[in-house]
């Protein structure tokens, strides 16, 4: 069976809901006043009633809630922590999410005819469902030792939710003028675990194609190292919110600071198309140089490609510290043609790592 009959049709929903939910970042970007931050949270509830509603329809249906990137996502769904109180978590879900589209469509459509307490409910809403996602973590995490990347996805919503609904008060953008000294050490930090885990799951790749093989083991180790990069996107994202909202008129002004956070963009993007929908088949693919152009030699060279774009991106998105501010379209031309390089970069390390069919056989009969 071709490969491509093995990726599952939930891929592209999950992908589709991370577009949607994390899309809405560029919201409070462009409008960094309430009206923007309501735009973010509407995308981002959006996103989690689809994830709550696709787990309420598998389920319903009596089918296994299958993982893009491999996990026992059924286990988790299924599991004693799927019910609180007798409810099950995905009707709380898809309950929390259609209170919070409809009291921000409110707020942004007619502001009006808003009482003064029903924003400080939804503030009071999205804080419990944010404590609710911390525990839902933990379980997974120390309790259950199963990770669902769909109520991941869920849990990031919500949390993101929380911090964003917090962002739109005037109280908490003054105390972000307080920190922001604080704010650029964690935007640092940020950077130094995101650039530190891509560099170093790429490293640890091309060590592992020693033997011209990736094995279950490394795939997970790999897929481990990958996921800190995550952490640190989400600490730069909000962490550059924040110092955006500090100076708006000055930062908007920067040519720099679009391109970067384009970067990052890419990066979020690209790190998704490679950890969701490529990663999980390089235990699968062939190693083996002069073989006739196949699915597999395709999605191989796509696995390069997409991971150069993601690295490089990554250390772009770190050199705007440093560029001088030109034109926003010449650095988007740079940014461009630096990523054409680093894509042939990552073909010529295709072709450097991989190995002969004999090579490759002899591997395989060592390992076994």
């Amino acid at each position: 069976m071709g490969i491509g009959l093995h990726i599952q049709k939930n891929i592209f929903l999950y992908l589709l809901l991370v577009l949607i939910g994390f899309g809405g970042f560029i919201f409070p970007i462009l409008r960094p006043q309430a009206e923007g931050f309501y735009g973010f949270i509407l995308t981002a509830s959006l996103a989690g009633f689809g994830v709550a509603s696709y787990i309420f329809t598998t389920k319903a249906t009596h089918k296994d809630l299958v993982c893009p990137t491999g996990s026992n996502c059924n286990a988790v769904i299924t599991s004693k922590y799927s019910v609180f109180l007798g409810i099950p978590i995905e009707y709380l879900g898809m309950a929390y999410y259609a209170t919070i589209l409809a009291l921000y469509t409110t707020f942004l459509v007619a502001p009006g005819v808003v009482a003064q307490p029903i924003p400080f409910f939804a503030i009071l809403l999205s804080f419990g469902a944010f404590l609710f996602s911390l525990y839902l973590l933990v379980a997974q995490g120390f309790l259950l030792k199963q990770w669902c990347i769909w109520c991941l996805l869920s849990a990031t919503l919500s949390i993101a939710i929380f911090i964003v609904s917090l962002a739109s008060t005037p109280l908490v953008v003054a105390a972000f003028e307080q920190m922001y000294v604080a704010l650029i050490v964690v935007h640092q930090i940020g950077f130094i675990i995101g650039i530190g885990s891509a560099t170093l799951a790429t490293f640890m790749f091309t060590r592992f194609l020693r033997d011209f093989l990736i094995s279950p083991r490394e795939m997970n180790i790999l897929k481990g190292i990958s996921e800190l990069s995550w952490l640190g996107l989400a600490t730069i994202f909000m962490s550059e919110l924040a110092m955006y909202l500090t100076n708006t008129v000055a930062i908007a002004a920067s040519e720099l600071f679009w391109v970067k956070t384009f970067a990052l963009f890419v990066v979020a993007i690209s790190g998704a198309v490679l950890m969701v929908v490529l990663a999980p088949y390089l235990i699968t693919l062939p190693f083996a140089q002069g073989e006739t152009p196949s699915l597999f030699t395709r999605v191989r060279k796509l696995i390069f490609i997409t991971g150069s774009i993601a690295l490089s991106s990554w250390y772009f998105a770190l050199a705007t510290i440093v560029i001088p501010e030109y034109p926003f379209l010449v650095l988007l031309a740079g940014y461009a043609v630096y990523l054409v390089v680093a894509v042939f970069i990552g073909l010529g390390l295709e072709k450097i790592l991989l190995g002969t069919k004999e090579e490759v056989a002899d591997a395989v009969s060592q390992e076994k």
